[in-house]
This record gives C-alpha cells, sequence and structure tokens, in this order.
C-alpha cells in the first residue's frame, strides 16, 4: 500500500512517528476500505482545515476530517495519485476529546477509521445512516492491534 503523509498540525501536535503512524493508517485502510491502493493523509493546523472545508464544501471553521475520493473520477490509474485523500485536523480532535472527556489519541484515530468508512461507502447525514457507520466505527476499532492508537498519546491534553 501506497501511503503519503503530511503533517502541517503547528507546534502544538507534534508528529508520531513516521512509521508507527503508516502502520496505523494501513491498519485503519485495511479494516475500513480494503480496496484502496494509494492513500494521501494530511494532518493539518486549524486554519488550514478551515480553508480546505470553506473552500470544498462550503462550510466555516476547521471540522474534524474530510475525505476526498477520487476513484470514480476521471483521473489516470498511475502509482503516484491517490485514490482517497483525507485531512484530519488534531486541534479539533484535542479540543473534541476534552469536551467529551476522551483521550486525545483515540479521538485522532477515529477521525482517520471515520474517514476511511466514508471512501468505503459509508455516510452519516441521516439518523438510519449515522446509526450503520457508528456501528462500523466500533467494528473497526475493535479490529485494530492494542496499542496502535498510542502513537498519538505524547499529545493527551489530559
Amino acid at each position: 500500500m501506497d501511503i503519503q503523509i503530511s503533517w502541517r498540525a503547528g507546534k502544538e501536535f507534534p508528529a508520531p512517528s513516521r512509521p508507527k503512524l503508516r502502520a496505523l493508517i494501513t491498519a485503519v485502510v485495511r479494516a475500513a476500505c480494503p480496496e484502496l491502493q494509494r492513500v494521501a493523509v494530511s494532518f493539518l493546523d486549524p486554519e488550514n482545515m478551515a480553508e480546505i472545508n470553506e473552500r470544498h464544501l462550503n462550510h466555516h471553521g476547521p471540522t474534524d476530517v474530510i475525505c476526498f475520493d477520487y476513484r470514480a473520477a476521471a483521473m489516470p490509474d498511475d502509482d503516484d495519485t491517490p485514490q482517497t485523500e483525507l485531512f484530519l485536523c488534531p486541534f479539533v480532535a484535542a479540543r473534541e476529546a476534552a469536551r467529551r472527556s476522551l483521550p486525545y489519541s483515540r479521538e485522532l484515530t477515529l477521525y482517520l477509521v471515520h474517514g476511511f468508512l466514508h471512501a468505503g461507502g459509508f455516510d452519516d447525514l441521516k439518523p438510519e445512516l449515522k446509526r450503520k457507520m457508528r456501528a462500523a466505527e466500533r467494528r473497526v476499532c475493535g479490529t485494530l492491534p492494542e496499542g496502535l492508537s498510542d502513537i498519538f498519546l505524547h499529545l493527551n491534553k489530559q
């Protein structure tokens, strides 16, 4: 699997080990959307996330995760073009984790799972679809090797 990783989350959120992050992304993709072979994952600061959110989705402010699935687009199927691209915001994960009294590492891992489930065809815009997605999130999180999401523990805010 080809994984492109970009960590531009700001000084408050230093990047974890690349090999461990790659292992986590690989495990999530295999469980959530196994047909993917090339993915790009960017961890952004709130300003850059807000810009993408506003430009592409017409929503104001930063959000947790944005998924662009290019497989249906008429793009060349070469070895360099990601099939799916995720943008995640560690700042939003930290804020939401604190609000829910959950570990930041768990919240950010959930955003990875959620994004790749979107790539796998899940949606959460209607209550019934949201229930199915939440069940899939629990299933995928349950398949991840013990301790794999601990790569973010050095950033836990509690």
